[in-house]
């Protein structure tokens, strides 16, 4: 059995975690949840979508107008989910990591929260609740968790099909599995913890989704190679003797399905594009097309009068009465990809793909959008004095009044193809235009800036910083740090340049160096001291792809795509040292710091992160651990709180977690990238009954686990 496995694994340490509970960097909020929807689930007058990293709740009291409401983040990779009263389940994790199994509670749906998390074996797919049971559909089966305590869900059982089970659907005593190559599995859930096998059919090609009713199983089939699916009908009226009923076939890999009265509603995947088809299955034998559009849809949901699929960049509202010529008549965006931040006082001012947000942070747990200008897709942003100064894609410089923050107003605009980057200093604004130069235009009146010069960089700028009385350039094309002096703006011309980057994406500079944000190659660091010499100083090498780097204090922090942010000491410029890092759940693009708060675009939201710098060690080199350990824990037993202690001979990334006797997930006590040395931590298990724990360490490729006893 997998969970025999599973629990044995859990005990002998073998699976990493991830968390948000960082040792110097934790996460405190998500606000401006972004696309990427690829599921929607409507329940009593509301829409739940879930994106790359977040469930997001709308309200349909318009059932036209779908209204944010409330987000629940994710710091992982969002699988599936599915809405139950006021409970959501949900699976997650991350490619060659265990997947979590989480119910969210929603009894409040403007302030959804964490109710509880386990661990699951094997890779999750799609899942459904009946009764007190949730049955996941994994790589190898069928997994069943007990939630009839949503506080305390624990993992009961498995059933191992003979394919791939992909999708599920439960209908009374009886589970309908898509098993892909399998066909159709039907079990037995009249005992739910121990789904026992009923009968099967073999499908004409891969079953991917499954909907029953009293005696009708709706299969929707694909295969990805070939792009041929079909929606099969099999009588199941002896659930032991499946039979063939009926078949529509169609070019492409059938997807989500759900029938309703005469109609059974279903996306259709090819190689490049979704849609969204109604077939009418009235005569079974003979299922025909009804009606279709042409769209990306990835994901239907279905109320008595309305469907709504989710595109990807929005959910698209349709009218079931309208069969044969389906059109949206509403819809729902998101927020749009976030792709820059800056905060003045309480506020974080967003640059996204579909404008400017303004976000009140003060209550970092729950930060919220006081404002907006939504004029188009918004590349950079610059604030100065009560101005907003935004690039948008294809139209140019947008001006805005932020004055009042919750009501920003239009006050002037420049017109261009493609401003890249925007820096303000006095009464100049330098912008960079791809391959056309330094734009430098007047803006002492916002309501008409006026062109004053064009500095020709010879090559693709893409972004500026502007300090004193010379603007930095990051020429992407020629891979270089141009100086440009600017102190006559009407007449600027080139001071010096280096031509150490690779490929540099954004400039900062600070106390004499320049940071430049170099894509595959890290930070690159300039000495700029003389500006007609700027000279290379160092590197640092991130994990991931730079996009920006930004100094505050004595650290430049890191915008390093899938890698979340970097934190890394530059007191000597010249050898810069991380000390503390956070992975965040989507692409960090650009970062924002005030007092010990960072501020992250990371494309699916803005993210809140608080910064512990007096948790860092000392890396000295002449003390380093000879090799990784983990100690026994002291007491042992134990009353309440134990110390661990662990030694580290390298810098790596660390997970310590806490797991009960029967293998569930108690704790993390720390997820973050660590310095060498010994490092200890104290777990207060004052919440815990008495009894047997595990404390295991993942730290790179080492691990360990050891056993506690907790007395009361």
């Amino acid at each position: 059995m997998q969970i025999a496995r599973f629990l044995a694994i859990i005990a002998f340490s073998t699976i990493a975690s991830i968390s948000s509970q960082a040792q110097w960097i934790e996460y405190e909020g998500s606000a401006l949840f972004s696309g990427g929807f690829y599921r929607v689930d409507v329940a009593e007058g509301y829409a739940y979508v879930g994106a790359m990293n977040s469930i997001q709740i709308l309200s349909l009291e318009d059932p036209l107008a779908p209204r944010f409401l409330s987000g629940y983040p994710f710091l992982t990779d969002l699988h599936n989910f599915c809405v139950s009263g006021d409970f959501a389940y949900a699976t997650d994790g991350l490619p060659w990591f265990p997947d979590y199994f989480r119910v969210i509670d929603m009894s409040d749906r403007s302030a959804p929260e964490l109710a509880a998390s386990i661990y699951l074996p094997g890779v999750p797919y799609e899942l459904v609740v009946e009764g007190n049971y949730a049955y996941v559909a994994a790589d190898y089966g069928i997994q069943v968790v007990d939630i009839s305590d949503p506080y305390n869900p624990s993992y009961v059982n498995d059933y191992e099909t003979p394919g791939a089970a992909v999708g599920v659907f439960a209908r009374g005593n009886y589970l309908f599995v898509a098993d892909n190559y399998s066909g159709l599995q039907i079990l037995d859930i009249s005992d739910p913890a121990n789904p026992s096998f009923v009968g099967s059919f073999q499908t004409a090609t891969d079953a991917w989704g499954v909907f029953a009713d009293d005696s009708l199983a709706y299969i929707a089939e694909g295969t990805y190679d070939i792009f041929t699916g079909a929606l099969e009908i099999v009588d199941i009226s002896d659930p032991s003797s499946p039979e063939f009923v009926g078949i529509y076939t169609a070019t492409g890999y059938f997807g989500n399905i759900q029938v309703f009265g005469n109609y059974a509603y279903f996306t259709v995947g090819s190689e490049f594009v979704w849609d969204y088809r109604i077939v009418d299955v009235s005569e079974p034998s003979n299922p025909t097309l009804a009606g279709s559009y042409d769209y990306n849809y990835y994901d239907l949901s279905l109320t008595p009068h309305y469907v709504y699929g989710a595109t990807g960049s929005e959910v698209h509202v349709f009218e079931t009465a309208n069969v044969s010529d389906p059109v949206p008549v509403g819809f729902y965006e998101g927020s749009g990809y976030i792709n820059r931040v800056v905060a003045a006082e309480d506020y974080a001012y967003v640059a996204s793909g579909r404008g400017l947000w303004v976000v009140d942070y003060s209550d970092a747990a729950s930060p919220a959008v006081i404002g907006s200008y939504l004029e188009g897709y918004a590349l950079d942003i610059c604030i100065s004095s009560n101005y907003a100064f935004l690039t948008i894609s294809s139209s140019g410089l947008h001006i805005v009044d932020i004055s009042q923050p919750s009501d920003p107003v239009f006050v002037g605009s420049y017109p261009a193809e493609r401003f890249t980057s925007v820096s303000v200093q006095g009464d100049y604004a330098y912008l960079t235009e791809t391959w056309e130069g330094l734009f430098i235009l007047d803006v002492s009146d916002p309501s008409e800036p006026v062109l004053a010069a064009i500095y020709d960089a010879d090559g693709y700028e893409k972004d500026v910083f502007v300090h004193d009385v010379y603007a930095y350039l990051a020429v992407v094309s020629e891979g270089q740090l141009q100086v440009v002096n600017v102190e006559d703006p009407s007449n600027p011309f080139l001071e010096g340049y280096s031509q150490a980057p690779d490929y540099p994406l954004s400039v900062y500079v600070a106390d004499g160096y320049a940071y430049m944000a170099d894509r595959w190659q890290g930070v690159k660091i300039f000495n700029v001291e003389d500006p007609a010499n700027p000279t290379f100083a160092g590197t640092y090498n991130s994990p991931g792809i730079a996009y920006d780097a930004k100094v505050f204090g004595h650290c430049v922090i890191v915008a390093d795509d899938s890698d979340g942010i970097q934190m890394v000491d530059i007191t000597d410029p010249e050898n810069p040292d991380l000390v503390a890092s956070f992975d965040t759940p989507g692409k960090a693009r650009d970062v924002w710091m005030v007092d010990d708060q960072v501020l992250v675009a990371d494309g699916s939201s803005l993210m809140i992160l608080r910064y512990y710098p007096e948790t860092a060690i000392e890396n000295n080199n002449a003390n380093l651990p000879n090799g990784f350990s983990l100690a026994q824990n002291y007491p042992n037993p134990f009353n309440t709180t134990i110390t661990i202690q662990y030694d580290l001979p390298e810098d790596c990334h660390v997970v310590v977690d806490i797991y009960d006797i029967l293998g569930r997930h108690v704790k993390t006590l720390v997820d973050a990238a660590q310095p060498a040395g010994s490092h200890h931590m104290i777990w207060d298990a004052a919440d815990r009954s008495s009894g047997i724990y595990f404390y295991r360490i993942l730290a790179g490729e080492f691990t360990d686990t050891k056993k506690m006893t907790l007395l009361k």
